[in-house]
């Protein structure tokens, strides 16, 4: 459910309409339906009830190729453009549906690797995360192993019981993440419960700037606003995972500082060799933005990445029985079949709901015959990339592994540009072989160890506003 406080912005929203100056940027005959065209407010319906990429689809079905979705917005289907919009030369940036996810930091809005604009900015933090993490991997093996062992030894002890599998994932994902971060341990698993709120409030949040995304000029007033915070919190006592995250980095950098904490070969401590945040502002801020970075947007789409592949494999059983028998006798040490495993689990269930947004640079663009001026917003839906037949196979829908192992050359080239989980071109995720490691890890050792059983005939529920969610995810473990 969304907030309540954001269901009252949005309608206030909805009854203001939002009239439509046409300021130039005519699209010609584009098709899509009327109310698109008047209100950008069509989108946040579109989005708001939690199947958004089946949405997309329909109109894509309906209208062709190209259609409009809002007065400045347009969504494309056709796969050729995917190198075109997503390029490597920062042709095509992003939007302001980014600006929603921008934390609050000293009173403004902090500009992260994931919500720039910028491209020096954007080169400049991608820089720092790469060379303080995410080219040394296997500095963090360790922890990355330590947590999963912690995963197996909760999950033992609760053999035969139900199990809220989504929940755990996002236990375990939030406790890894956090070791590799700062070096210890926050301690979900061995609570059993999400005892700060953290993980209950990052997935409201996260589904809330989803939404309000869709009309950026109302973040400067609400996410992005402390005192409309402020108010929003007098009224309803519920935790802000940014904030928290935040306050945390500081404290780690304080005891830092004051030699009373000891990181090893964490992220903190790699980040704050140098000195330089005891020096310059800037560069104190950096760090922080850098450490901020790493956690969130790492611990939240590990853990939607994981809970994902598990659900496919309890719906399939023999991709289930395979994987199993595979991990188990060890015959594949490159992990071909488990890469094939992770990447289709993740192209039939996309983690985007709505299309990933560009602006149509200088210069303007034709798409099929019809010219988008500069300055308007498009996008091409993750859901339909991933459902290309004429690149994944007339099974486009169904989830089918081997197809990544017998793709010829060519194919495969064709499957690659498709597959959008990690963003493409020079925006693209920094974390994804950190994020692979950590997938084939979790997998491998808790398929080696555990069988996991569906606890009833119950199927759990889905929704997707920007990420995939699970509800009532329960399962069983026993021994393997």
């Amino acid at each position: 459910m969304l907030n309540l406080w954001i269901i009252t912005v949005l309608v206030l929203g909805l009854l203001y309409f939002h009239r439509v100056k046409a300021r130039g940027r005519k699209k010609g005959s584009i098709p899509g339906p009327l109310i698109g065209r008047l209100t950008t407010y069509y989108r946040v319906w579109l989005l708001m009830w939690g199947d958004a990429p089946r949405r997309y689809a329909e109109l894509h079905r309906k209208y062709g190729p190209v259609v409009q979705t809002g007065p400045y917005h347009i969504s494309i289907s056709e796969s050729h453009w995917i190198p075109i919009v997503y390029d490597t030369k920062h042709r095509f940036r992003k939007g302001r549906f980014y600006d929603v996810f921008r934390p609050l930091y000293k009173g403004k809005p902090l500009d992260t690797v994931f919500t720039t604009s910028d491209p020096a900015l954007n080169k400049h933090l991608k820089h720092s995360l790469l060379l303080n993490l995410l080219n040394k991997p296997h500095l963090y093996i360790e922890d990355i192993d330590y947590s999963v062992f912690v995963f197996i030894q909760e999950m033992e002890a609760a053999k035969g019981k139900s199990i809220d599998l989504s929940s755990w994932i996002f236990y375990w994902a939030f406790d890894m993440t956090y070791a590799l971060v700062f070096g210890d341990h926050f301690g979900y698993m061995r609570s059993g419960k999400d005892f700060n709120g953290m993980v209950s409030s990052f997935k409201s949040i996260v589904r809330s700037a989803a939404v309000l995304g869709q009309v950026p000029k109302w973040c400067s007033i609400t996410l992005a606003n402390k005192r409309f915070m402020g108010i929003c919190r007098s009224f309803s006592s519920f935790p802000d995972p940014t904030i928290q995250l935040l306050e945390e980095i500081e404290r780690k950098i304080q005891k830092h500082d004051t030699q009373m904490h000891s990181c090893g070969k964490s992220l903190l401590c790699r980040v704050l060799s140098s000195g330089d945040h005891k020096l310059n502002e800037n560069a104190y801020d950096e760090a922080v933005n850098v450490l901020f970075e790493a956690f969130l947007a790492a611990a939240g789409e590990v853990a939607v990445s994981v809970t994902t592949i598990i659900y496919c494999l309890l719906n399939n059983q023999r991709v289930y029985n395979t994987l199993t028998e595979t991990v188990r006798s060890r015959t594949d040490p490159d992990h071909i079949y488990l890469n094939g495993v992770i990447k289709e689990a993740l192209r039939v269930h996309t983690s985007n709901s709505p299309p990933i947004e560009r602006v149509v640079p200088t210069g303007g663009l034709n798409v099929d015959g019809y010219f988008i001026q500069e300055g308007t917003v498009l996008g091409i839906p993750q859901y339909l990339a991933h459902r290309d037949q004429a690149v994944f196979g007339i099974d486009a829908e169904d989830f089918r592994p081997e197809r990544w192992l017998e793709a010829d050359p060519p194919t495969m080239k064709s499957m690659d540009q498709n597959f959008m989980t990690f963003g493409k071109g020079c925006r693209g995720c920094v974390g994804r072989e950190l994020a692979m490691i950590e997938m084939r890890t979790f997998v491998t050792k808790v398929f080696t160890k555990l069988d996991v059983r569906w606890a009833s005939s119950t199927r759990p529920k889905t929704a997707n506003y920007w990420m995939m969610e699970y509800f009532d995810f329960h399962v069983t473990f026993a021994a393997a």
